[in-house]
This record gives structure tokens, sequence and C-alpha cells, in this order.
């Protein structure tokens, strides 16, 4: 999609709706560490903490209020997935250009209409995919577009952490877009598609392993493709040993160990311009069918690169980082693993009609 009219000099002024852990810690460091935006507005119930953090920042004690303002360019939406749809509907008919935290939504079904009333107010819509820019996974994408591993037969996408803590969050209903396929689902699925393409089935388990969770907080799910299977495993009661990365092919095998620091980093408050931000020292190692074992080179993470691309699609000059494709394509496997889980079965994978 092709925005027209938007100034090619002047930063594009950012409002987000919520001051929660996304908002806070994740969306106006990254955002504003990015030349090409300015955060102006954040509308958030808790006025005092927002003022206190950005006293230059102006606040809404009302959403509605703020997305009436003409000197905002993009809403991000950062609140519960249950409110996405709610509020990017609201950002899109005011308007205004939206970029939507994950879950985009929490049917496949929502997705679609969101995208279509996209199409009709000619406002771009994306989602917050950062993960692409992970140091672990562009390291491991570069060594499988290198042709290094031969012909892939399996891919294994392990992102684990340990927290027996059970905050509001995971009291929540499944329907209500909780738990850890809803909220790791997206990033894992995402990346997979941007290697392989959309998978043709998916068999999913979900289960709750922590005493006092009404939401899953371990999920393993099997996505068949014509040549090869992908594996897809997120856990929060691991402590450590577990390949971030494991690829096989018919030449060699890649394992990237450790995941991406960013987020990490971000929750304690490092700043993205830090010089050590982003920056990855375990290497992936390839181990050839002759026995040989060398280091691979490490990318650096860089969430930011996420926002430049974002910034030049909304002035016309890219394409959205997040295309309908993408948006969907993930929706449809977190949908079918949902399904596959709770009735057990494997689930074909297919995209809404219309969708090239």
């Amino acid at each position: 999609m092709k925005i027209d009219n938007e100034p090619s000099g002047a930063p594009i002024r950012v409002g987000i709706i919520g001051f929660g852990n996304a908002g806070r810690l994740i969306h106006v460091p990254l955002i504003s560490s990015t030349p090409e935006f300015a955060v102006t507005a954040i509308s958030s119930s808790r006025a005092d903490v927002v003022r206190a953090a950005l006293p230059d920042v102006a606040v809404y004690g009302e959403t509605s209020d703020m997305l009436e303002a003409s000197d905002i360019d993009l809403i991000v939406v950062a609140t519960p997935p249950e409110s996405h749809v709610k509020w990017a509907s609201a950002a899109l008919v005011a308007g205004k250009h939206v970029l939507v935290e994950k879950p985009f939504t929490i049917t496949l079904s929502e997705a679609a209409a969101l995208i279509d009333l996209s199409r009709l107010t000619g406002k771009l819509l994306s989602v917050f995919q950062n993960r692409r820019f992970d140091s672990c996974f562009q390291s491991v994408r570069a060594v499988i577009e290198s042709g290094a591993l031969g012909r892939i037969n399996h891919y294994e996408s392990q992102y684990n952490r340990f927290n027996q803590t059970i905050n509001d969050a995971w009291r929540a209903p499944e329907e209500l877009g909780s738990g850890l396929w809803y909220d790791t689902g997206p990033h894992v699925i995402d990346q997979m598609i941007q290697l392989f393409g959309l998978p043709t089935s998916i068999h999913a388990s979900l289960a709750h392993n922590r005493p006092g969770s009404a939401a899953d907080d371990w999920c393993h799910a099997v996505l068949q493709y014509p040549e090869m299977r992908a594996v897809l495993h997120c856990s929060m009661l691991v402590s450590g040993g577990v390949p971030r990365f494991t690829v096989h092919g018919d030449k060699a095998t890649v394992i990237k160990q450790v995941a991406d620091g960013q987020g990490r980093q971000l929750w304690s408050g490092v700043s993205p311009d830090a010089e050590n931000y982003g920056l990855d020292d375990d290497a992936p190692i390839l181990f050839t069918t002759d026995g040989l074992r060398t280091a691979q080179p490490t990318w650096r993470g860089n969430y930011r690169l996420f926002f430049e691309a974002l910034g030049a699609a909304i002035r016309g000059e890219a394409p959205n980082p997040t295309s309908a494709r993408d948006v969907l394509g993930v929706m449809a496997v977190l949908e079918a693993g949902i399904i596959s889980a709770r009735e057990e079965r494997v689930m074909t994978i297919a995209l809404p009609e219309g969708i090239a």
C-alpha cells in the first residue's frame, strides 16, 4: 500500500494507547531512539505515571480524545489483546496509520475485517513483528539462505523461559488472547513463515503446567511443509540448556544456542543507543556431514530496523513491513493451532479467500 501526502522531512508523530510493559518498556525507547519518529502523545489511565516518565509528552485520559488530535500521524495499540480490534478500528476511522502489538487480533476473521477497513480508509495497518530483527533469527537465517545446509528437512524453534509467577494476564481465559501460544506464538510463527512460507497443516498441543494458570504456559506444534517439518515449542518452565534454533539439512546442521537479548535489555532499562545494545557473542555452529564443526557469523539484533521499515512504508517509499498475507498467515496458524489442540487433530491451514 502506498501512502500519499506524508511529509518527507518532519518526524512521524506517534500516539501510544497504553502505558503498560509493552508501551513503556518497548515502544517508547525504540520509537524515541529512531530519528524518523517522535512520541508526542500517550493515552493511559495512569496519567501521573506517564507525566513522571515523559514530561514533554501530551497525556490523554480518554483514548477517543487522542484519536481526534490532528497532530498525530501514527497510533500504536499497546493494550490487552481483546481490545486490539476496538482501538485499531477507531484509529483507522480517525484517519491515523496504525501499528498493533501482537497478537494482532483474537481470530482470523477479525484480522481480515481489520485489514479490509485499512484498505477502505487508505491508512497503513501493521503488526509489531520486531523479532524478525532478533540476532539469533538473523544469524540462522543467513546460514539457511547461504545454502550451506542443503535441502532442509527439519526446522526447530524453541522459545523458552523460566517464570513461575502467575499474574492477572495468566489468570485470563484463552478466549481473551492470553497464554503462551498467543503471546509468543505470533513471533515464532512469523519467523517460520518468513523463512519457508505458509505451512499446509498443524498438529498442536497446549498445556497449563503452572498451578493457578488459566491460560496455556506450554505449547508444542508440528507443522507440515511439502518436503520438511517445522517444530515450534514454547514453555514457561525451562531453566536453560535448550537451543533456540536447530535446523537440519542434507548437507549440514546449524544450531544457535542462545536467544536474542534485546527484550531483556529493554526491560532492564538499557537504551537502544547503548554500545552493547543488541550484541550477541553466541555464534551459530555449523555441523557438516564430513564431521567439521565451524562457528558462523553472528548478527547484531536491532528492533529499530522494524520502525525504519515502517517509516519508509508510511512515507510511500517501501512496502508495509508486515503485509496482509504475512498478518493473515500468522493468524491462520494461530487459530488452527488452537483448534488442533482443543480437538486433538491435525488442522489444514488456509488463508481467507482473495489473499494472493
